[in-house]
């Protein structure tokens, strides 16, 4: 059993049964995207009205993988391979009113990276009128209409990015000093042009060691923390299992699995740490109290915790909040908070914490840290 269950070839560098199907992997994602499309954008940008959103979806994507540049490393003990992945539109999975050219009013990134820049960065009044002109030339706003699969995948143009990514501009900005740091956004999307490639190197254990590190992550793109997020515990990624993994907009993790194999002889109070690089951030699996009979083999249902993706509980992955915006001010205290910071006690009381928030030493409002409550649609 032991030699069933780790990552091992043999010596014309075959695989075994497992470790094919682990570099094979016989199994189809459906990946279910849901948009928030805004219905008003003309009394938004004009008029400063409220949003109004209609949700839009699923927009289904099939997802096929398969592991390429495999090498065994340090008598075994590692494995280097890539994940090839290919996404392709399925419009029978999808909504009855979903399309391949539907047109997505979201907002615009493009647009809010300038004014995160400006804010940020920028502290020179000429460069700010510089920046805020070229959005009126280019035409930027805070809303864009986007085709869907351009959001997702295919990419779609935008003048703001083509404009930093010409040769005028980068010559210009090395003759200048480089005054503003230009962010490297080479094509617009979430996951924009990486469809049929590779989301880098991965280096994790085999499991000969011990069974228990089985598929265990100890480095992504040479990289073992995340430098997106602000503590140790949301940033390292080492030790966790890849799963559905994806490169972009974050930078490491290490010791979690790849979410295609997990240790042997799982029991239902294990917490399989697991790594989303679509996410670009890693999370827990616990058993939901459901169990069947797969082809004959028994099998226990894992998933996300209710508050795995919200950053009230874990606060490494909340954004700092440089505009400083109170976004919810009757929220959480409803209104009845009494402030009182000069109370015995306060300096012992971490106000970022969610059980602190209405605490008399806290000040009852939300304008330090811009919360994320990210939902996972992934089926």
């Amino acid at each position: 059993m032991g030699k069933i269950a780790i990552f091992r070839h043999a010596e014309d560098g075959s695989f075994p049964k497992a470790t094919f199907y682990w570099s094979r992997l016989p199994a189809v994602q459906h990946f279910n995207f849901y948009f928030f499309n805004i219905t008003n954008p003309d009394e938004v940008l004009y008029n400063g009205a409220v949003p109004k959103f209609v949700e839009v979806g699923p927009y289904s994507w099939p997802e096929t993988e398969f592991k390429d540049f495999i090498e065994f490393r340090e008598d075994d003990t590692y494995v280097h391979y890539q994940n090839n992945k290919t996404w392709v539109w399925d419009p029978s999975s999808s909504c009855d009113s979903c399309g391949y050219n539907d047109t997505l009013m979201l907002p615009n990134p493009a647009f809010a990276s300038v004014i995160y820049m400006s804010k940020t960065n920028l502290t020179s009044p000429v460069m700010k009128f510089l920046l805020n002109g070229l959005c009126l030339l280019l035409g930027e706003q805070p809303l864009r209409a986007v085709p869907m699969a351009g959001v997702l995948f295919t990419s779609y143009d935008d003048p703001f990015i083509s404009l930093i990514n010409s040769n005028f501009t980068k010559t210009l900005m090395s003759f200048m000093g480089n005054p503003i740091p230009l962010p490297p956004v080479p094509a617009m999307g979430y996951f924009p042009n990486y469809n049929q490639t590779n989301d880098g190197d991965f280096l994790v254990k085999t499991g000969i060691d011990n069974v228990d590190n089985l598929a265990l992550i100890q480095k992504w793109c040479g990289m073992e923390k995340l430098p997106w997020f602000s503590s140790t515990d949301t940033a390292d990624i080492r030790n966790s299992g890849g799963y559905y993994s994806f490169v972009s907009f974050c930078l490491i993790l290490s010791v979690t699995p790849d979410g295609s194999f997990q240790k042997p002889f799982i029991k239902s109070t294990d917490r399989l740490r697991q790594f989303q690089s679509l996410a670009c951030r890693k999370f827990e699996l616990v058993y939901s109290g459901n169990s069947r009979t797969v082809n004959g083999i028994p099998a226990m249902d894992f998933v996300l915790e209710e508050n795995e993706y919200n950053s009230l509980v874990y606060d490494g992955y909340r954004y700092p909040n440089f505009e400083n915006q109170d976004y919810f001010p009757s929220w959480p205290c409803n209104g009845s908070h009494k402030y009182n910071p000069n109370s015995p006690g306060c300096s012992g009381i971490n106000c970022a914490r969610q059980e602190n928030f209405c605490d008399p030493c806290c000040n009852g409002r939300l304008a330090i840290f811009f919360i994320f409550i990210i939902s996972n649609n992934f089926s």
